[in-house]
């Protein structure tokens, strides 16, 4: 199935805004409770993960990469975790 081009953009637009939402609350708890990796830190990565993980998806996998199945996940995946890992 082939997916519009202002459809994925408007995909990948909420997840984007998603991963900002859910970043930027664990960010707030960690700065709340003065932990280091606050609310900048946290959504930062929280996004650039979500970024990761899309350009993963647009450049060959599929959504079913994107779900672990026994514990092994796809190139999707992988993609977000190097990028968590790198940050």
């Amino acid at each position: 199935m082939l997916i519009s081009p202002l459809h994925g953009l408007l995909l990948t637009g909420s997840d984007l805004l998603l991963a900002f939402i859910l970043g930027a609350m664990i960010g707030l708890e960690r700065q709340w409770r003065q932990r280091t990796a606050g609310l900048r830190t946290n959504t930062l990565v929280a996004v650039d993960a979500a970024i990761f993980v899309d350009l993963a998806l647009r450049m060959g996998g599929c959504a079913a990469d994107a779900v672990p199945s026994a514990g092994n996940g796809g190139h999707a995946t992988k993609s977000g975790q190097v990028a968590f890992s790198l940050i």
